[in-house]
């Protein structure tokens, strides 16, 4: 079993959990209006249903002290959401825009593929809020891994360009830990769960 770090207190973790969702809500409004904040909701639901299921079918499996939904939730994110909005965004993308710096560049309300980079952010946000409703006790390193994760992925939604780029850096930080928990050579699980 895991060493944990202690759970924050249920008012810390609640504390947490709405000025999360007040940023996420926020910042996607600000860029995307209320469809987009709208969009995190969603994603929010989708990855909640998705845990639940999982506990529903296997029970209340855990992998080295940690929930085993969270780990396949995480290769379900990581290894088919995010990748799959990404590949619709080079997709839609302009032939003018197919240059690697202009597509860095590019502003949030660029077209089509500029909205497919939102929700690529609205899923990211929403894979860490549904955290706060699926887990009992929050270890506090993890609240706090959440909170400054959401306060960053607010920032990317309030920069006037550049949606490529902050996408393309969300993007490689949600591929991580997929790529971690598929390691055969991993002797125990990262420490960054529930």
């Amino acid at each position: 079993m895991a060493d944990k770090t202690p759970a924050l207190p249920p008012i810390a973790s609640a504390a947490c959990a709405t000025a999360s969702w007040a940023v996420a809500l926020a910042a996607a409004a600000h860029t995307g209006g209320p469809a987009l904040a709208a969009s995190v909701v969603g994603w929010t639901m989708l990855h909640v249903l998705f845990a639940t299921l999982f506990i529903r079918t296997k029970g209340d499996v855990h992998i080295g002290g940690y929930p085993a939904w969270s780990y396949v939730a995480s290769l379900l994110h990581g290894g088919v959401i995010v990748p799959t909005l990404f590949f619709t965004c080079l997709w839609l993308l302009p032939r003018d825009l197919w240059h690697a710096d202009a597509f860095l560049r590019a502003a949030w309300g660029a077209g089509p593929f500029a909205a497919v980079l939102a929700q690529i952010h609205a899923a990211v946000l929403a894979y860490m809020l549904k955290d706060f409703h699926l887990c009992e006790a929050v270890e506090v390193g993890y609240a706090v891994h959440h909170v400054v994760a959401t306060l960053g992925c607010a920032l990317c939604f309030l920069m006037p360009f550049a949606a490529g780029l902050t996408t393309f850096n969300a993007m490689q930080c949600v591929k991580a830990p997929p790529l971690l928990r598929a390691s055969p050579r991993r002797s125990r699980p990262p420490r960054s769960e529930c």
